[in-house]
């Protein structure tokens, strides 16, 4: 049985259990709520209503100062979760799907595509709650992959406030991060500069 332990809605809640039982497992299903120390625990009432509104609120764009950094928590790439990727992109590359072929490869065995960790990246900074409420919009990414990420593996991220504008709109600016990936042997898997148009704060506009 897997139990969820990631700050999640019940609608998106509801939604993992459809692809874990279409999988073959079964999920412990509950509403995740937000500790004092930023982890998170089940509810025990699946028909609890908590709403995304009930979240801290965010960082505005004047909380994202340079220099500050965001730790976020961490997650393992599975199989499923490769080959789920997979059907949803398109990209059935031997080197993710096929033992045989990927073990004859460069990778001498089978990775997880460079954008599911890319994509498990940006859920796992939204799962900081340092965006509910704020951020608007994911204008741009760059992206350098320096290791395989394997099945089992366990990725983290690190993200460090680069840059702001230096003078942003009335209701909203961009905001540069510096994201690094990391696996469960500390090793940098990938790196990357997202731009992020985040909303102001009234008060201090």
């Amino acid at each position: 049985m897997l139990v969820v332990t990631c700050t999640l809605t019940s609608r998106l809640a509801q939604a993992l259990a459809v692809w874990h039982l279409a999988n073959g497992s079964t999920l412990e299903l509950g509403v995740c709520s937000r500790t004092s120390d930023q982890h998170t625990h089940i509810m025990t009432n699946p028909d609890d209503e908590t709403s995304a509104e009930s979240m801290p609120q965010g960082l505005w764009f004047e909380d994202f100062e340079p220099g500050r950094r965001i730790a976020t928590p961490g997650r393992t790439v599975t199989d499923g979760d490769i080959a789920t990727f997979a059907g949803l992109s398109g990209d059935w590359n031997p080197v993710h799907v096929d033992d045989v072929a990927a073990r004859k490869s460069t990778f001498r065995g089978r990775v997880a595509h460079g954008m599911l960790v890319q994509s498990m990246a940006t859920g796992l900074a939204v799962q900081t709650g340092v965006f509910h409420g704020t951020l608007n919009a994911l204008t741009g990414m760059e992206i350098r992959w320096t290791t395989p990420v394997r099945p089992g593996d366990s990725i983290r991220c690190e993200l460090l406030v680069a840059d702001r504008d230096a003078e942003p709109g009335p209701k909203r600016g961009s905001v540069m991060l510096d994201v690094i990936v990391r696996n469960q042997d500390d090793v940098v898997v990938s790196e990357s500069r997202w731009t992020c148009l985040v909303a102001r704060d009234r008060k201090r506009r």
